[in-house]
């Protein structure tokens, strides 16, 4: 199949292909729950968070996505705005922080520049010989330069990281190294030049912080793409059914399918 915007998220084109997102939650999250979405057997329902990123995300690409956005989840308005214009209803709390997170992001010139280029590219390559897809915020050839643009609950906040046995930054807990570097590999598929990887973050606080990350780091990179070649054979094989997916005991989706055959010590806790 050919990837689209259109399509990128579906079912059938998550089978296909490996993205970083997918890729990260079989490696890291959860196999169980990510082949039971695969499969059809998992509705997720529309999450919070998720939908706050994927409003500014809108805003960002223009060409009146935002608008279509608003329209296609009306969840997002007071249920009493149901028969007004979609331009006249009010935004639930939840969702007026996006706003003043899009007034913050336009308040900034650099912020504009950065995120001035070609919107939501989507790229289908080969890479370790499978095939992966990737869609990129923003692509500006002539700068040299890509940009991923994030919302986050804090930009300055802290999360323990057991691999590290320390505190990390939100670049860190979501191991968005290893996501920069496989865009890296696949904008240089397509146009045959390295670009250079920025963060534009923006986070939720009552008054929304907003930084330009430089991600460039060629030994962090390297290091992430050769953990992407030594388990990337291993996800396809359980995305075939050739490897029993494990599950991590941890996520919603484990403790909701959870069943109880033994008693534990307190040692395992």
């Amino acid at each position: 199949m050919k990837v689209t915007k259109e399509n990128y998220f579906s079912k059938e084109a998550s089978k296909e292909f490996n993205g970083v997102s997918q890729f990260k939650s079989f490696t890291g999250g959860c196999s169980a729950k990510e082949m039971d979405k695969l499969n059809g057997k998992l509705e997720e329902g529309k999450v919070k968070a998720f939908m706050q990123g994927h409003y500014v995300h809108a805003w960002s690409e223009g060409n009146g996505a935002l608008e279509k956005f608003r329209e296609n989840n009306p969840e997002m308005f007071y249920k009493s705005d149901k028969d007004k214009p979609v331009e006249e209803k009010r935004l639930l709390k939840t969702f007026q922080i996006c706003e003043s997170m899009i007034d913050r992001l336009e308040s900034f010139d650099l912020v504009t520049e950065y995120l001035t280029g070609e919107k939501e590219i989507v790229i289908e390559f080969e890479l370790y010989g499978q095939k992966w897809k990737s869609m990129i915020d923003v692509v500006n050839l002539e700068e040299g330069r890509f940009v991923d643009l994030k919302t986050t609950r804090g930009i300055d906040r802290k999360y323990w990281n057991d691999d590290f046995s320390e505190k990390v930054s939100f670049v860190e807990k979501y191991n968005y190294p290893l996501q920069m570097a496989v865009y890296q590999k696949a904008l240089y598929a397509k146009y045959g030049v390295k670009l250079h990887p920025y963060i534009v973050a923006v986070d939720k606080s009552d008054i929304p912080d907003v930084a330009i990350i430089d991600m460039e780091d060629e030994e962090r990179f390297e290091k992430e793409l050769a953990y992407v070649e030594e388990h990337i054979e291993s996800v396809n094989m359980i995305k075939a059914g050739l490897i029993e997916p494990t599950r991590c005991e941890k996520c919603d989706y484990c403790k909701s399918t959870k069943k109880i055959d033994r008693v534990i010590s307190y040692k395992e806790l």
